[in-house]
């Protein structure tokens, strides 16, 4: 997972209720309200505006078909400075012992149907660079995963 200050989204495509947004110069704001998720939303980081304020953390690894990973609070540091109001994940499986390379959505993998994974964060906040973070991650017990930044 990565922190990050979204700016705007990726493509037509990506989920609107993440920032304002145009599609063919019609605003899409004004239905925001009517659109929220409760979950996360995908995002085309290729495409997208941001800027990541700490690097890549691994949140949790699990196994399928076991109990989903307790609730934790990842520490980081920020490699820069500006407004946090989102985290970025990526995941990767791996679907058998074969040594082939695992199936994932980060962006520099093969194109898929998947993109990447956002969510905003429940309050914004002015991060600088070289500030310790942290950054609470609840698995909700399998249904979904929140973040905070504490």
């Amino acid at each position: 997972a990565t922190l990050v200050d979204l700016q705007g989204c990726g493509t037509a495509l990506d989920s609107a209720e993440l920032v304002p947004s145009r599609l063919s110069g019609v605003a899409l704001w004004p239905w925001l309200r009517y659109r929220h998720r409760r979950s996360y939303s995908a995002v085309d980081l290729a495409a997208a505006e941001y800027a990541p304020l700490t690097d890549e953390c691994l949140v949790f690894s699990a196994v399928l078909g076991e109990v989903p990973p307790a609730d934790r609070l990842v520490a980081l540091t920020a490699q820069a400075s500006g407004e946090a109001n989102a985290v970025v994940w990526v995941w990767e499986a791996d679907l058998d012992d074969s040594g082939a390379p695992p199936l994932t959505n980060a962006p520099w993998a093969a194109r898929t149907h998947w993109r990447q994974a956002v969510k905003l964060l429940p309050e914004r906040r002015a991060v600088g660079e070289g500030e310790p973070l942290s950054l609470e991650v609840a698995s909700g017990g399998g249904g979904g995963l929140a973040f905070a930044l504490r």
